[in-house]
């Protein structure tokens, strides 16, 4: 494991500049643009493009830069205010309630006692080696999707010349097995799974639990990734008390041993900053079963209001945290791109928060138009303009009208593409999903309502909805087809999963369309689309998603959702690929 931890090297990705624009002459990526008006009337273009792939890349640029002013002036003849719209959730609500159960379960009774957790585990391999196997596996691929220390640091101090290995160690590896990794269940099957996990979350609480008040890295870490653990496994009151544990911890060794950064070992430093990744991970799962985070369902509180209080205090420290990470030189390639492709996520999410706060948790259903004009704006601006061009795939891909041959060509033929780049464009076009579905026309009821016509608005929120939401779902499929990628993100699928099971109308007869005006703002090639793509994301979940033991309500909630689907689509069974079948279940 030594000789591969140093051999990761990072290579220098250039990062390119751009300049403002002017009124008269326009620069992108220093290629000089002036229009003209000349005195007979006519006009002129001088510029220092010499090819026609710079043309076609520097008009790409200007139609990025100016997308929404026409849909702009649009929008500004509509009223000032967009009535926000009720949108239902079924696919959402199914899943949250399916967690909530098995949280249920877990907490009413013992789902993992172990009797005898070494003889459960049958292999011939020492528990050491499998480790050095686990972290190896984990750091070409979960490791990349949350970078959480340093690599090399994390070795020297955690497992060179030591004996035992660390508590961090132990509890690291228990959050490994239950992280949804394909690749770890090449190493472990499903049976030992659960009970490995046990093993090594049990050998990690021994050795820590008497260093509960020393204020280390290690300790530290340790409750981080028991937290996790517990959290991966939906024992959310356990993971929130080892969670409270590490942020102690932290606030210790920020304020004393890491308070100067220029007299701090510079591999702890950034190791200390990168945790604030890991706490992110373990509050977003405490959020969620708190009903905080995603949209909102009506559910009775799961937790009791001290419970809850403590929570979002919880929340409120570790949102302070700031996750500015920064490669290292002994880094690779692909973990310099998931700390940066992060870096760039996290400003996606800085600007929809405060909207998703008003129109998904606020009271008011009347949004101030410029306000939603504004986060399109910023997001824009995020994508085209802040973000790379290593990190950023060309609009091209993007095209109208391409089929999915075409579309995966081009690709696999992108020099930008790889796996950050492909999650950022992902969470971009999501976020357009998320900021318009509140304000799509209403399928069903409109003819009671009284009110068949759709505004321009509307209109407008459904063909953006509708394209972003065939983006998303390609994206991902190549993601975990094409790319290896494991861990879906199950919020960015569930969202336009959601988008095309509303545009699928599997409830309503062509008589009904019709009646309920439908075919205004939906035809029926793209109804008939949004039904394929329904069945693709139950491609792209069981590809890209292995859900673990502590899971099984959920997978049976998905299971019998694609069910329904397929014979609601072709009234007879269809043979499609297993899930896994998880050993305990809820």
């Amino acid at each position: 494991m030594e000789q591969n931890l140093q051999s990761l090297q990072p290579e220098k990705r250039p990062e390119k500049k751009y300049k403002k624009n002017t009124s008269t002459t326009r620069e992108t990526s220093a290629t000089n643009w002036q229009l003209t008006l000349n005195k007979n009337g006519t006009m002129s273009i001088h510029t220092d493009i010499t090819t026609h792939t710079e043309l076609l890349r520097h008009l790409e640029s200007l139609s990025n830069n100016h997308f929404s002013l026409s849909k702009q002036a649009m929008l500004n003849a509509c009223t000032a205010y967009i009535h926000r719209q009720k949108f239902e959730k079924k696919l959402r609500k199914g899943l949250f309630d399916a967690i909530i159960k098995c949280i249920e379960y877990n907490e009413n009774e013992s789902r993992f006692i172990i009797r005898d957790a070494v003889s459960t585990f049958s292999s011939n391999q020492p528990l050491a080696i499998l480790m050095t196997s686990l972290l190896q596996v984990f750091f070409s691929c979960q490791f990349l999707d949350r970078v959480s220390f340093h690599q090399q640091t994390f070795w020297k101090l955690f497992i060179k010349d030591r004996a035992e290995p660390s508590p961090v160690v132990y509890a690291l590896c228990a959050a490994i097995l239950t992280d949804r990794c394909r690749h770890i269940a090449q190493l472990v099957s499903y049976k030992e799974m659960d009970s490995l996990s046990k093993l090594f979350f049990e050998k990690a609480r021994d050795l820590i639990e008497n260093r509960f008040d020393d204020a280390s890295l290690e300790t530290m870490m340790t409750f981080v990734y028991m937290a996790t653990y517990k959290a991966n496994t939906l024992y959310p009151r356990e993971a929130s008390m080892y969670l409270e544990l590490a942020l102690r911890i932290r606030h210790i060794l920020v304020q004393d041993r890491y308070k100067e950064p220029i007299t701090c070992e510079i591999g702890e430093y950034e190791t200390l900053k990168r945790q604030g990744t890991a706490f992110q991970y373990i509050i977003s799962v405490i959020q969620y079963v708190n009903n905080w985070r995603g949209i909102p369902v009506q559910h009775k509180p799961y937790y009791n209001d001290t419970v809850r209080n403590e929570a979002r205090k919880m929340h409120a420290t570790i949102n302070l945290i700031k996750c500015d990470m920064t490669p290292m030189p002994d880094e690779s390639q692909s973990v310099i791109q998931s700390i940066i492709g992060k870096r760039y996520i996290d400003m996606i999410s800085a600007v929809v928060h405060p909207y998703y706060s008003r129109v998904r948790h606020g009271a008011d259903d009347d949004i101030p138009l410029p306000f939603i004009l504004n986060i399109e704006q910023q997001l824009r601006q995020i994508y085209y303009q802040k973000i790379p061009s290593d990190y950023r795939l060309p609009a091209s891909i993007f095209e109208d009208g391409l089929n999915d041959l075409e579309f995966r060509k081009r690709l696999s033929e992108c020099d930008q593409c790889h796996p950050t780049s492909v999650k950022l464009a992902a969470t971009f076009y999501q976020s357009f999903v998320g900021l318009y579905e509140p304000f799509l026309p209403a399928i069903q009821k409109r003819r009671m309502a009284g009110k068949i016509e759709c505004d321009p608005f509307e209109l407008q929120a459904q063909k953006i909805c509708y394209k972003s939401s065939i983006i998303v779902v390609r994206l991902l499929e190549y993601l975990c087809t094409k790319l290896g990628s494991c861990n879906t993100n199950l919020g960015l699928l569930s969202s336009v999963w959601e988008m095309h099971g509303r545009n699928a109308c599997l409830d309503m007869t062509k008589k009904e369309l019709i009646e309920n005006g439908v075919y205004e703002y939906l035809s029926a090639e793209e109804i008939e689309t949004s039904r394929e793509y329904m069945i693709r994301c139950i491609g792209v979940l069981k590809q890209g998603y292995l859900f673990n033991g502590a899971e099984k309500g959920a997978w049976e909630y998905f299971n019998d959702f694609e069910q329904k689907l397929i014979k609601t689509l072709y009234n007879s069974p269809l043979q499609t690929t297993e899930y896994w079948g998880p050993v305990h279940g809820c």
